[in-house]
C-alpha cells in the first residue's frame, strides 16, 4: 500500500517536543506509507511505528538544517494507516476479490484458504525436499480441515506430470469424508489465479486470505501469490512447505514475492495461528499433528 497523507492533517501536529502522535494504525504495521514535507519544519529523517501504533517523532540527525518553503523531505513509514486521508496505489483492472485488503498478518481461522498448488508425483520426483514438503503440506491440511478452513488442491497438467503424490492425496481423502471442504481442480495456466475455474473456487469460500503451499516456488507459486496479493487477497506462502528444484530459485523467489507485500512464512506458525490458544480439543489435536501422530 502506498499513499499520500494530507499535510494539513499530518504535518501541523508533529511537534518535534511533543512525542508520540497516534495516527490510528491498524493492528498490523505493515506496508509503506509516503510522507511528503512541502513547507519550513525542523523534523527527523526517521518516523518510528513500532510503539502501540503511535509515530514517535525522533530528532533530527546531527547537522540537520530543516527544510525550506517548496522543498520536500520524503519519510517512508512502514505501517498500515485507517483514520486519515490517503490515497492507494492500485494495479489497473478491476479487483475480482472484493473483499477489504485491510487484513491482519496473522492467520485467522474464519477467514483462511489452504491452496496446496500442484504437488504431483513426477514432479516431486525431482525436488530434494520433496519429504519435507509432502509433510509440511499434510500437517497444514489437517490443520486447515480442524479449525473447518476450505482447502483447494490443484494438479497441473496431470497427464504429463502425474496425481498428487500418493502420501498427500492418501491424508486429503479422509478430511474429505469427515466433511471437510476440499475441492480439487486440474489446470494448465501455471498462474491459478488465470484459471477460471479456480478463481470461481477460491471466490466461493467467501476467504480473503490465501496459504500457499506447493510446487514449484519460483513458478506456479510465485505467479498465483502475486496475482492474488494483487486482486486484494492477504496472501502468505509457507516456505517450508514450497519448494523448486534449485534452492537458488526457491530463495530468489520467495524474495521478490516478500517485497511485493506477500507473507513468507513457516508452517508452524500457520498451524498455531490458526488454532489460536491451548487448552482445547483442537490444540490437543494440533500437538499430534505437529508430533505425527494424528
Amino acid at each position: 500500500m502506498v499513499g499520500l497523507v494530507g499535510m494539513g492533517d499530518v504535518m501541523s501536529r508533529l511537534d518535534r517536543h511533543a512525542g508520540p502522535v497516534p495516527l490510528g494504525l491498524d493492528r498490523d504495521p505493515r506496508g509503506v506509507l509516503l510522507l511528503e514535507v512541502t513547507r519550513r519544519l525542523e523534523v527527523g529523517d526517521h518516523l518510528d511505528t513500532r510503539q502501540h501504533g503511535s509515530v514517535t517523532h525522533l530528532r533530527p540527525p546531527p547537522g540537520h538544517q530543516g527544510y525550506g518553503a517548496g522543498r520536500r523531505l520524503r519519510i517512508f513509514i512502514p505501517c498500515r494507516v485507517r483514520a486519515l486521508r490517503y490515497t492507494r496505489a492500485q494495479p489497473p483492472g478491476r479487483r475480482w476479490n472484493d473483499m477489504p485488503a485491510d487484513t491482519p498478518a496473522l492467520v485467522e481461522r474464519d477467514r483462511f484458504a489452504l491452496v496446496v498448488i500442484d504437488v504431483q508425483e513426477r514432479l516431486a520426483t525431482a525436488m530434494p525436499r520433496r519429504a519435507e514438503v509432502v509433510s509440511n503440506a499434510i500437517a497444514l491440511a489437517k490443520v486447515a480441515a480442524l479449525v473447518g478452513a476450505p482447502i483447494i488442491v490443484t494438479r497441473q497438467y496431470p497427464k504429463g506430470l502425474g496425481g498428487t503424490v500418493s502420501d498427500l492425496e492418501e491424508a486429503i481423502v479422509p478430511l474429505a469424508a469427515h466433511g471437510a471442504h476440499v475441492q480439487g481442480i486440474d489446470k494448465t495456466a501455471f498462474c491459478c489465479a488465470a484459471e477460471p475455474e479456480f478463481v470461481r473456487a477460491l471466490k466461493a469460500t467467501g476467504r480473503d486470505q490465501a496459504v500457499i503451499c506447493g510446487m514449484e516456488t519460483h513458478i506456479c507459486i510465485a505467479q498465483t501469490a502475486l496475482a492474488l496479493a494483487a486482486g486484494g487477497h492477504a496472501v502468505q506462502v509457507v516456505a517450508d512447505a514450497c519448494c523448486s528444484i534449485h534452492d537458488a530459485d526457491h530463495a530468489i523467489a520467495l524474495e521478490r514475492m516478500r517485497a511485493r507485500g506477500v507473507d513468507v512464512t513457516v508452517a508452524q506458525s500457520v498451524m498455531y495461528e490458526a488454532v489460536g490458544a491451548a487448552g482445547t480439543d483442537e490444540f490437543k489435536s494440533l500437538l499430534a499433528i505437529v508430533k505425527g501422530e494424528q
